[in-house]
């Protein structure tokens, strides 16, 4: 192997269990259920980036072969979980049907390979990812309004994934083209390589950063959205304990009963306000 692929898999390696470790930090803060689909993801590139390097130390080509299969399996699986992770976020995704789509892909990929060769079983894969990855392109177009009020400003770094996306297909593509094998690991065209890899590694990194920006923007909004509620329900109880204050203030005016109501009207009034202090002191 090449020693600007090591280096440039051993980045990618640091860099995906940075976003593992992204991943499981939201996951306990927020209890959401896409950063297990998030973390899924960033452990399959991880045990692809494993399998990558692993060669190195082998010279059976069986052994090899079979490496090479589960690494392209698990990057492809690594970018349908990913991408499966954001989608949730703005369409409704039935999680099974999504869990048989990946098992049936992984058992179309190794009957490929047993009946066929490895050589098909990873043509078939580069293909199904790629064309997860062109559907970036494609399905927040159909539902664009929605999908930028989502995003919000973390659209920027969306756009520049799939600028690299973009580049990444391209060079792929060519690669092919020119009788590169997958991953270009028994390369040693330096530009090649670059042109491969620098994409790869720009899209781990934003991808990160996608992440972070995406869950601040989101947990902005709905600070923001929850000051208008809390302030709102607080301004009307105050307005409630005012008039209720001001007939108390004019007992005379008024008859027993209706000041009786007016007390058990303030006191409801004052829980609703300890339930939103709680509510608040528990955010």
């Amino acid at each position: 192997m090449n020693e600007l692929i090591l280096y440039s898999q051993i980045v990618l390696f640091i860099i995906r269990i940075i976003g593992f470790v992204v991943s499981i930090e939201f996951y306990h803060d927020l209890k959401k259920n896409e950063f297990i689909i998030f973390a899924i993801s960033w452990l399959l590139f991880i045990l692809s980036t494993l399998l990558a390097i692993v060669p190195i130390f082998w010279d059976n080509q069986t052994i090899l072969q079979i490496l090479l299969i589960i690494n392209v399996l698990f990057t492809s699986l690594g970018v349908i979980f990913y991408i499966w992770g954001i989608y949730i976020y703005f369409i409704s995704i039935n999680p099974r049907l999504m869990l048989i789509f990946i098992g049936v892909f992984t058992i179309i990929a190794f009957i490929l390979y047993i009946a066929i060769n490895s050589l098909t079983a990873i043509l078939f894969m580069v293909i199904g990812f790629n064309l997860v990855l062109v559907s970036t392109f494609i399905i927040p177009s159909l539902k664009i309004n929605q999908f930028k009020n989502f995003m919000g400003k973390s659209i920027r770094w969306y756009y520049s994934v799939l600028f690299f996306v973009l580049l990444y297909i391209i060079i792929s593509i060519y690669t092919s083209l020119s009788g590169f094998d997958y991953g270009l690991y028994e390369s040693d065209d330096t530009i090649m390589i670059l042109l491969y890899y620098v994409p790869t590694n720009f899209i781990s990194i934003i991808l990160i950063i996608l992440l972070i920006h995406l869950e601040y923007g989101i947990s902005t909004r709905e600070v923001h959205d929850l000051k208008d509620k809390y302030s709102h329900d607080i301004g009307n109880i105050l307005q409630v304990i005012s008039t209720a204050t001001e007939i108390s203030n004019n007992q005379e005016n008024f008859q027993k009963d209706i000041l009786t109501e007016m007390k058990d009207l303030v006191q409801n009034k004052v829980k609703e306000a300890s339930n939103l202090i709680k509510e608040i002191r528990d955010l």
